[in-house]
C-alpha cells in the first residue's frame, strides 16, 4: 500500500481552505486509518480512506510543511485492497518524518516503511550512519528492494517511486511493472511480519532479501503478475511463512524460499466493484513502454 497526497481547494462558507488528499495504495486500500504526527499537539487522524484509498485533511502543517510530519497508516477488520480484494487488517505503514516536501505526493507503503526502518537502523548503528540527505536512504532501499539501478533502468528516480507509486508504476514497461507490483505485494506481508514482531531487532537488509526472494518466486511462477493466463492474481504470504524465509535469509541460504519449504498462495483477484458514478483508477498494472 502507498499513501499519495495531492492538494486542492475546498470551498467552505465562502472561504477557500487548502485540503490535502492522502491516498493509501498497494492498490488502493479502503478503510485504512491515516494518522499523522507533525510535532507538538499537531497530531491526530485524517480519517478512513475511501474506495480509491483517499482521505482528505485540511491540516495546515500537512499542506504547507509535510516534511515535519510522520504518518502511520493502519488497517482494521474492514480494510481491503479494492484492486484485488485482498484483506488488509494488519497493515501498518510508516512515512518517516523528513521524506515529504510541499507539493509532492505523500506516500505510505511497504516501501516507505522499509525506508523508515532503515533510518532507524542507521541511527542505531555503532557508530551511527550519517547520510547527506534522506534521498540517499530512499535510493539505497529502492535499488536493493527491487534489485535494480532504478534510475538508470527506468528513467525515474527512487524518490519518484517512493512518493508516487501508482503514477510511477503506470509509466514503467510491463516487465518492470510486474516485478515492482509483485515485490510490493509480498513486501506488504513482510511488513505485517514486522508489525507482529515489534520490539525485536529485525535486520532491514534481511527483510529486503526476504521480500526479493518471495517476489522472485511469484514472478517466476506467474509471468506477467498480477496479470496471468487465468486472470488477475493476488499473492498472500502468512506471517509464519515470512518468518521461515527470513530465518533462512539470516542463515545466508542461497535459495531461502525453497529451503523454507513454504507454499506461496496466489489466488484469483476479486476486485471490489467501484461505487456508482465513481471515477478514477485502482492502478494495479503497469503502462507498458
Amino acid at each position: 500500500m502507498v499513501l499519495i497526497a495531492s492538494t486542492f481547494i475546498v470551498a467552505c462558507s465562502g472561504a477557500s481552505t487548502p485540503s490535502t488528499s492522502i491516498k493509501a495504495y498497494d492498490g488502493p486500500v479502503q478503510f485504512a486509518d491515516a494518522k499523522y504526527d507533525c510535532g507538538g499537539d499537531n497530531n491526530g487522524s485524517a480519517g478512513l480512506t475511501d474506495y480509491y484509498g483517499a482521505v482528505n485533511t485540511t491540516n495546515v502543517i500537512i499542506n504547507s510543511n509535510p516534511e515535519l510530519c510522520e504518518f502511520v497508516v493502519t488497517g482494521n477488520a474492514n480494510s481491503i485492497d479494492t484492486s484485488n480484494g485482498k484483506a488488509m487488517p494488519d497493515i501498518e505503514y510508516v512515512i518517516p518524518r523528513g521524506l515529504l516536501k510541499q507539493g509532492s505526493p505523500i506516500t505510505a507503503s511497504p516501501l516507505t516503511t522499509l525506508i523508515a526502518e532503515q533510518i532507524v537502523a542507521d541511527a542505531d548503528a555503532v557508530p551511527p550512519v550519517v547520510r547527506e540527505n534522506i534521498s540517499d536512504v530512499v535510493t539505497e532501499v529502492v535499488n536493493d528492494l527491487y534489485d535494480m539501478d532504478f534510475a538508470n533502468d527506468t528513467g525515474f528516480t527512487a524518490l519518484d517511486l517512493a512518493l508516487d507509486m501508482e503514477g510511477t508504476i503506470k509509466k514503467l514497461d510491463s516487465g518492470t511493472a510486474s516485478k515492482v507490483i509483485a515485490t510490493n505485494h509480498v513486501t506488504n506481508d513482510v511488513i505485517v511480519y514486522v508489525k507482529a514482531n515489534k520490539g525485536k531487532k529485525l535486520n532491514v537488509k534481511s527483510l529486503i532479501k526476504t521480500s526479493k526472494a518471495l517476489a522472485k518466486k511469484v514472478v517466476t511462477d506467474n509471468p506477467g503478475y498480477p496479470t496471468t493466463t487465468t486472470g488477475e492474481k493476488v499473492v498472500t504470504v502468512s506471517v509464519a511463512d515470512v518468518e521461515k524465509v527470513y530465518i533462512k535469509v539470516e542463515a545466508n541460504d542461497p535459495d531461502p524460499v525453497t529451503a523454507a519449504g513454504i507454499t506461496i498462495v496466489v489466488a484469483i483477484a476479486k476486485p471490489v466493484p467501484a461505487p456508482t458514478g465513481a471515477t478514477g483508477s485502482t492502478g494495479l498494472t503497469g503502462g507498458g513502454n
